[in-house]
């Protein structure tokens, strides 16, 4: 355990190369060690009154739901100027009761089902985010200098290595809440996937930048897609 946090963050991208390699039973295994952490950044995070803050955080998001009602049907009474154009006017009007539509109470559903995943399962949450991360992500590394002929269980693996990397930083950095360890944290990602892929400081920084690009079209196709398989299924 020892020496597989001391390469994570020292050497981060040449320990998986070493671990895919075949050197497995020298390091620690890659989703034992994730969950470890997963549940060790939950407890620093939030201390011991997690249930307390899942209460007040429910509470203050209801608070503002409500709150953002009765600014929409405040502005709806003041909102009713009539405006010109040419010999035309027309009635400018807000209608509140869109926010009741069944597609929009869908998508508040589905988000917020989301949302109580990730606070109540963050590692199921961060895992499923690394699935979609990863997509296209492999596309750009599946034949690198280093490794030619990369599997994308192998990429998995090295994936899941650089997010125990990243949560090794964040817990230190929130254990001694030092915000230069929470900014080496996201450093450190580019650092082990240049030493994991043996491209160059630009081509990892090109990568990485369109495979946010297309993650976050990804996520938000899908969750377009969930709304509207929703939808229909209570229509039907």
């Amino acid at each position: 355990m020892f020496r597989s946090l001391r390469d994570l963050m020292f050497r981060p991208g040449y320990m998986i190369r070493d671990y895919i390699s075949g050197m497995q039973s020298a390091y620690f295994p890659p989703f034992k060690m994730f969950f470890l952490l997963a549940a060790l950044s939950l407890v620093v995070a939030h201390g011991f009154s997690l249930g307390s803050d899942g209460d007040e955080t429910k509470t203050d998001v209801n608070e503002k739901m409500e709150a953002v009602k009765q600014e929409m049907k405040q502005v709806k009474q003041e909102v009713s100027d009539e405006i010109s154009l040419g010999n035309k006017s027309f009635q400018v009007t807000m209608d509140t009761e869109n926010l009741d539509s069944p597609l929009l109470n869908k998508g508040h559903g589905f988000f917020k089902m989301m949302n109580t995943l990730r606070k109540n399962n963050p590692a199921i949450f961060s895992l499923l985010s690394l699935v979609i991360f990863s997509l296209p992500l492999y596309f750009f590394f599946r034949s690198t200098p280093t490794i030619p002929d990369l599997r994308y269980s192998e990429f998995i693996v090295a994936l899941v290595y650089t997010s125990n990397m990243y949560s090794i930083y964040s817990i230190a950095g929130n254990l001694l809440n030092s915000s230069i360890l929470k900014v080496i944290a996201f450093l450190m990602v580019f650092v082990a996937l240049k030493q994991f892929s043996g491209y160059s400081k630009r081509r990892v920084l090109w990568y990485l930048m369109l495979t946010v690009l297309f993650s976050l079209v990804i996520v938000v196709a899908l969750a377009a897609l969930g709304v509207y398989i929703a939808y229909l299924t209570s229509k039907g």
